[in-house]
């Protein structure tokens, strides 16, 4: 039951159905926890085991084809972020791009995995 509760709002957003949704890059990520949006082109929303807000660089300026990558931008570091137009399925659902982010660690570097939508 908790597990449905948990799922309900990233299913909304990514569903399209959550009220008002924000222009830009909504993802959910295959790890539980991890949430991602883009939006106003460079305010970056990252959510993976507490909250933040973060820039991007470049700016994520239109809906693109192929392959870009990007760079969050933390108080202290700069954390490579790749998208990628191609099919991406996560929990029954299909979404049209795939994100990779390189997250530190004390292990290294952790990649995480989402999938994303565009929201206007």
């Amino acid at each position: 039951m908790l597990r449905a509760a948990a799922l309900a709002l990233p299913l909304a957003l990514l569903a399209g159905t959550a009220p008002a949704d924000p222009p830009g890059l909504h993802c959910l990520g295959s790890r539980p926890g991890f949430m991602f949006s883009v939006e106003a082109g460079d305010v970056v929303r990252f959510d993976y085991l507490g909250d933040g807000q973060f820039g991007l660089d470049p700016a994520l300026t239109d809906r693109f084809e192929g392959f870009r990558g990007f760079e969050l931008v933390t108080a202290r570091e700069r954390w490579d972020l790749w998208l990628e137009t191609r099919a991406c399925r996560i929990i029954g659902i299909d979404l049209p791009l795939s994100l990779e982010i390189a997250v530190p660690s004390s292990g290294g570097l952790r990649p995480l995995t989402a999938c994303c939508r565009w929201v206007d």
